[in-house]
């Protein structure tokens, strides 16, 4: 069957696929979301109806991004990866996206990654890295390869991963990749940890395992000497901490680790753990942990640092992290800036930042200005990675639940990429009026509402929000329109928040049931 990209992508929940060509790597069993798929194709060609979706919109929310990478080579070419909205491209700065990972059983992406050596391959690990038990964390069905900029696109198996956490792709060798696969959210399975590749992707060795719970969240080459790799382990099932996470370290290149946590307090409350090498020091890496263990009851963030190869750890500040670790399972990267291995970011719930090693850190926000007009006037909360221009650190490049957004003075300022129609919705309404009005609550980018009318990239988007949260955001749940008076809506938003909105006025009320107190 045809491998072809289309050269536009729809709507984030409603892509219309052509199965690729799939293998099996390791006797791992297909992922049932291929079964589904073609039993879909087979559906849609006996329709006697043949219609085809098209884009509605919105942008002006954006949605969700797991990953981004940018070729350093090609100024303006960015790649960008949604939780549920597939893997689009620009070649131009962000003013023009495509679709390039159309056509396939996979909406959920957990990482994405170029070759250092050639940016035209690249590798592609379907089925998010987020688990969050409230939103329909999408599984993947295995790694993807492209060697030519993602035009066309082999999946090279890894089919029971279901969920990656992070590739990487050897600085001097395309062929030589490894993976680090969190398995399935919800329950055990053995094909989990870190898989690695010497041939492209043709055959796979499972050289890290722990247990059927335990999965890799991080790995990551120390450029200055590609020997030396740092991965994590994260005991995430049944619940999101356990004994078994931890941080490993290899000199063979990821054939053979060895457990490296020396200095780190490791027990059934250690959650997840990022982790971030210099670029001039193989033996100086930054671990960034969910230690679910403090004082607190919902934990904290901790950052320890090694300067001997992963042999001992000392934690880099005395106060906790506390903006990080409120849901520290969804979070938890780490950036070091490439120029200056004493300069680190940390992504959680805020965007943290260190010029000392980690013993001190400040908040980045920024002024924040959108590519498609919006009223959202802070930077988006809950980030999920981060690009640092090689050549150019001042230069930034952040993905978190808001969507795109692009820096050239590290952070002070944002430009908001906001023109990709790949909102993820929990629920859509429509009134009867004529034409119809379309309401949706939408992932932490609050409630929208638009017109039922093809979307078109080349004008400002036309749909609006019904209320917006202090930080650009919020959970937009169930929104109901008054069948007899279309102007009243009632809507709900996280937190159990419900509330009834006059649209004429622009005003609400809080409707929300309360106990009376005794």
């Amino acid at each position: 069957m045809s491998e072809e990209t289309s050269a536009f992508c729809k709507s984030a929940f409603l892509i219309i696929l052509i199965i690729p060509q799939f293998i099996i790597a390791q006797n791992q069993p297909v992922s049932p979301l291929v079964a589904s798929y073609i039993h879909h194709q087979e559906m849609k060609s006996q329709s006697l109806y043949g219609l085809e979706w098209i884009t509605l919109g919105p942008t002006l929310n954006s949605a969700r991004v797991e990953a981004v990478q940018v070729d350093p080579s090609s100024p303006g070419t960015m790649y960008v990866a949604f939780g549920s909205g597939g893997l689009w491209k620009t070649v131009n700065n962000g003013m023009s996206w495509r679709c390039i990972f159309e056509n396939m059983p996979s909406l959920g992406i957990g990482d994405i990654a170029l070759a250092p050596s050639n940016p035209e391959v690249i590798y592609v690990g379907t089925g998010e890295s987020l688990k969050k038990a409230r939103n329909f964390t999408m599984p993947g069905t295995g790694i993807y390869r492209s060697d030519d900029g993602g035009e066309h696109w082999k999946n090279i198996g890894l089919s029971d991963a279901w969920h990656i956490g992070e590739i990487v792709v050897h600085p001097e060798n395309p062929d030589i990749v490894l993976v680090a696969v969190l398995g399935h959210f919800w329950s055990s399975n053995k094909h989990r940890g870190i898989f690695k590749t010497i041939d492209g992707g043709k055959t796979w060795s499972h050289v890290l395992y722990i247990d059927e719970k335990t999965g890799a969240n991080d790995i990551t080459f120390s450029l200055a000497d590609p020997n030396k790799l740092y991965a994590t382990t994260w005991e995430m099932h049944p619940d999101v901490n356990g004994a078994q996470s931890g941080i490993f370290t290899s000199i063979d290149g990821g054939t053979t680790w060895q457990k490296a946590v020396k200095g780190i307090t490791i027990d059934d409350h250690t959650g997840r753990i990022g982790i971030a090498a210099s670029h001039q020091n193989a033996d100086k890496a930054y671990a960034f942990i969910n230690q679910r263990n403090r004082p607190s009851d919902r934990g904290a963030g901790e950052i320890y640092k090694t300067t001997d190869g992963g042999m001992t750890w000392q934690k880099t500040h005395s106060s906790d992290i506390m903006a990080l670790s409120v849901v520290g399972w969804y979070f938890m990267d780490i950036y070091v800036n490439p120029s200056d291995d004493e300069e680190i970011f940390g992504l959680g719930v805020r965007l943290i930042h260190s010029t000392d090693g980690g013993q001190n850190f400040d908040y980045i926000g920024g002024e924040v200005h959108h590519l498609t007009p919006s009223p959202a006037q802070t930077l988006h909360l809950d980030h999920c990675e981060l690009w640092i221009n090689p050549d150019n650190p001042e230069e930034l490049v952040l993905g978190n639940d808001g969507g795109l957004y692009h820096s050239y003075d590290k952070g002070a300022s944002w430009l908001h990429l906001n023109n990709i129609p790949t909102g993820e919705f929990y629920d859509i309404e429509i009134d009867n009026a004529e034409p119809y009005t379309i309401y949706g609550g939408t992932q932490d980018d609050a409630t929208v509402f638009g017109f039922s009318e093809e979307w078109n990239a080349k004008y400002n988007d036309r749909w609006r929000y019904l209320w917006i949260d202090a930080w650009s955001g919020g959970d937009g749940c169930i929104t109901l329109v008054d069948p007899e008076d279309p102007n009243t809506v009632y809507f709900s938003m996280q937190n159990g928040g419900a509330r009834r909105m006059d649209l004429e006025k622009g005003t609400s009320v809080s409707i929300r049931p309360r106990f009376k107190k005794e």
